[in-house]
């Protein structure tokens, strides 16, 4: 979040004076961290969708109580 939207929302709520609420937004803000980076994907998104999986096998059963279950 830029510093104007923070300073925004500071003067909103100073006009409607809450300033408990001043004080609980400085404090999210000051844990805000601005030096955020997503991690870099060492391998294209691609290369995780392909492979060799082995197929699933869906048949199920039903047992005595009622319960789904792999067969």
């Amino acid at each position: 979040m830029d510093e104007n939207t923070q300073k925004d929302i500071i003067n909103i709520l100073r006009k409607s004076k809450r300033y408990d609420l001043i004080a609980i937004m400085l404090t999210i803000f000051e844990g805000l961290d601005s030096d955020f980076e997503y991690e870099s994907q060492e391998e294209p998104v691609e290369e995780f969708c392909e492979g060799g999986a082995l197929p699933e096998d869906p048949s199920y059963g039903i047992s005595d109580e009622g319960f789904y279950y792999l067969k």
